[in-house]
């Protein structure tokens, strides 16, 4: 029975092979572009992840000692990656190094006006505005903090802005899978008209409508494995490209690609996504 349903399977792809080819080539335009928006949303994230190490909440005090009691306390936080202890004298050296070349800016100074100070980093999955207001909040209630600095802006494109952009891939997904879905379901109606009068003939020989619908459901999930293996070849190969590109001009920086469980995630979603529009192909 299994021989059977393949040849018939093999029977509707040499038969229909024009047909076969201009489903092919929109389903793997639309599954190469969900996967291209995948893969820059992980792109993405694993550059704010990257990038959100480096933002500080940075805590000024009015001397050395109040300093190294807050950073004692602090330390024993588990929200907290990392705390840098930035002297006087350590912060007016970064100052001399920023200025480099007009010194003469410094001059006449009787002192060192530069308060000490921590520079606080957060663990990724504590860069939440709630907590980040909550954590300047209890560092304005420390003996000696002078002043509480922080760049809202940004956490907040860490945090809020991240989870917008997610939102907006996600419904960029739901199309182009519906898109997909909708060019394999017609594929099979298709099909279904080009064959009827063999499957009014099985009808007639006592064939249930599971038995004849079983080698369209194989071609549907065959289309959706088919396309999808395509479409990762070519975002491999595009990416692969990129790369180069980005060596060649000297870019500091690597696009990642699916690891081998996305890509057979990736694999399985069109296989859901060619039996879901086989169902609905052979529905109506």
């Amino acid at each position: 029975m299994l021989s059977f349903w393949w040849k018939k399977v093999w029977q509707n792809i040499i038969h229909t092979l024009w047909s076969q080819i201009a489903c092919f080539l929109p389903t793997t335009l639309a599954l190469s572009t969900f996967g291209l928006f995948i893969l820059i949303g992980i792109n993405f994230n694993l550059y704010l992840k990257h990038w959100q190490r480096k933002i500080p909440i940075i805590a000024f005090f009015q001397n050395e000692p109040l300093t190294e009691k807050a950073r004692t306390t602090l330390i024993t936080k588990s929200e907290i990656a990392q705390i840098d202890y930035i002297s006087s004298q350590d912060a007016f050296q970064r100052l001399k190094t920023w200025l480099k070349g007009k010194e003469l800016l410094l001059e006449g100074l009787d002192k060192n006006p530069l308060l000490p100070s921590l520079e606080i980093y957060l663990k990724p999955a504590f860069y939440k505005l709630d907590f980040i207001n909550h954590l300047v909040q209890e560092l304005k209630g420390l003996p000696g903090v002078a002043e509480v600095v922080y760049p809202s802006y940004l956490f907040f494109l860490v945090t809020t802005g991240w989870r917008f952009l997610k939102l907006v891939f996600l419904l960029i997904g739901v199309f182009l899978s519906l898109a997909t879905v909708f060019i394999i379901a017609n594929l099979i109606r298709l099909h279904l008209q080009k064959r009827r009068e063999e499957i009014k003939i099985m009808r007639l020989l006592g064939a249930s409508e599971g038995f004849i619908q079983v080698p369209f459901y194989i071609e549907g999930l065959w289309q959706g494995v088919i396309c999808t293996g395509a479409s990762i070849l070519l975002l491999k190969g595009f990416f692969t490209w990129i790369n180069e590109q980005t060596k060649t001009l000297q870019i500091p920086f690597t696009i990642e690609f699916f690891d081998l469980y996305q890509i057979l995630l990736f694999i399985g979603f069109g296989l859901l996504l060619g039996l879901i529009g086989s169902f609905l192909g052979l529905k109506k």
